[in-house]
């Protein structure tokens, strides 16, 4: 199998971003240790792994490098959607640590409820029909109907909760970190746009 120029640089940069992420979401999570506030815990923790969807892709790609060959579909949903409802989970709730506190089992409940239902659902096509769930090409993968929209749903989530964070942070009496709230958004923007984009354009 020969890689173009594109499919090389599409591995390679979903392998950046998922090590940048994660090492990110660990140093936040350590910072739990330090300061003994389980919202650095649960935000640190959920940040790497929320990213869990692109993991297949970067393993993919060092699979391929190291042995020549990818991913199987089965493997490759599996890894992407494993960690992933439960890292939303814990993000979720270090969100509503800080904001929505008296909200917050009624949010957290809401979003483990639909987990539950997505996973018994997209579990049960991994081990039954797999081909439903989407397709693998390389380090891409296309999915279909309710897990499409399953992820969307988690972006939508993710973007909402930075977004409620970014605030808190402009509302600070700190220049440094008002700035952090200014950066924030743009920067999830982007985010949202390309990984929206990804979702529901790519190879249609």
């Amino acid at each position: 199998m020969v890689l173009t120029a594109i499919d090389f640089l599409n591995g390679l940069f979903s392998l950046i971003f998922v090590s940048v992420t994660i090492i990110v979401g660990l140093k936040i999570a350590l910072k739990y240790f330090e300061i003994k506030q389980r919202i650095f815990l649960y935000i640190g923790l959920g940040w790497a792994g929320i990213c869990s969807a692109w993991y297949p892709s970067s393993t993919s790609f060092l699979l391929y490098l190291i042995t020549g060959s990818i991913l199987e579909p089965v493997p490759y949903f599996f890894i992407g959607n494993v960690i992933l409802h439960l890292s939303g989970t814990l993000f979720v709730m270090g969100v509503t640590e800080m904001v929505y506190k008296e909200r917050q089992k009624i949010i957290v409940g809401i979003f483990v409820v639909i987990g539950i239902v997505y996973n018994i659902y997209f579990y049960y096509l991994l081990f039954t029909t797999p081909e439903a769930i989407g397709i693998v090409e390389l380090f891409n993968s296309t999915y279909y109907g309710i897990v499409r929209y399953y992820l969307i749903f988690l972006i939508a989530v993710l973007y909402i909760s930075v977004l409620l964070l970014a605030r808190q942070s402009l509302k600070s009496n700190e220049p440094e970190i008002k700035w952090r709230g200014r950066l924030i958004i743009p920067a999830l923007t982007c985010y949202l746009v390309g990984a929206i984009s990804m979702l529901l354009l790519l190879r249609q």
